[in-house]
């Protein structure tokens, strides 16, 4: 299948990387490189007026960092791939909701996943803009007792039942959903607050601006670190991480 074309820039100040991203941009036909800028000034007026699809951006840089420019870009940023030398901002680069995030050296494997998943989101995103996704209000919340063990979502307008038991996450991309069940998947119309409120008096847990997780389905905690059974890893936010550990308090022996 032929990928829409993705623009992208990058924003880094060392030229070594700026090469190498570079030259990763270059090996996949469907991105298009509009600029590369050496510091978040030089590139927050090129960013505003280019408006591209995917930011490359580091986050240690002279004067403002890589997460300042996102605050001062605002919510009409675009997908965020930080490219970093340092792993220690994992946990907080998910409270800026970015995409992906890349510990350098960064192999062109790794690079390419980062690519298709902000691929995958804005498909996701271009189905409920043209109505192949239902973009209608779901239904109240107040409706799902706690006594229930299912709901119905509006998917590809039908009605689908969803077994809460059967839920391992929940991936948050702006105003729709990716329900990851333990065989299948459902993207539905719904920002993860509202779903955050259906699930909040049952064995689920938020741990970062873009993920709920069951907790039966934990495997291991690693640092900052979560691995779920289907093998998803996800990074606990650092403003979420003793909330995360209060819930398995109990648990832990």
């Amino acid at each position: 299948m032929i990928k829409k074309e993705i623009s992208c820039v990058i924003v880094d100040d060392e030229p070594l990387a700026q090469n190498l991203l570079c030259r990763f941009v270059e090996r996949l036909d469907y991105l298009k490189l509009l600029g590369i800028y050496p510091d978040a000034l030089k590139a927050l007026n090129a960013v505003r007026s280019l408006k591209p699809d995917i930011l490359l951006l580091d986050i240690s840089m002279p004067e403002v960092s890589g997460m300042e420019m996102i605050k001062m870009l605002g919510a009409s940023r675009p997908y965020v791939i930080f490219t970093t030398a340092y792993p220690n901002h994992a946990a907080e680069s998910y409270d800026f909701e970015a995409t992906d995030y890349l510990v350098k050296p960064i192999s062109f494997e790794r690079f390419v996943r980062a690519i298709n998943k902000v691929s995958e989101q804005m498909e996701l995103q271009s189905k409920v803009w043209g109505g192949q996704l239902d973009s209608s209000a779901p239904a109240a919340t107040e409706s799902v007792t706690p006594m229930d063990n299912f709901f119905m979502v509006k998917s590809n307008k039908k009605l689908i039942k969803v077994n809460i038991d059967d839920i391992v996450m929940v991936e948050g991309m702006k105003d729709y959903l990716k329900i990851n069940l333990a065989n299948s998947m459902i993207v539905i119309h719904m920002t993860l607050s509202k779903m955050e409120q259906i699930l909040k008096s049952r064995q689920f847990i938020r741990v970062n601006k873009s993920y709920i997780v069951s907790v039966k389905e934990i495997k291991t905690i690693d640092g900052n670190e979560m691995e779920l059974s289907n093998n998803q890893k996800v990074t606990i936010g650092a403003t979420f991480r003793d909330l995360v550990l209060r819930s398995l308090q109990g648990r832990i022996i």
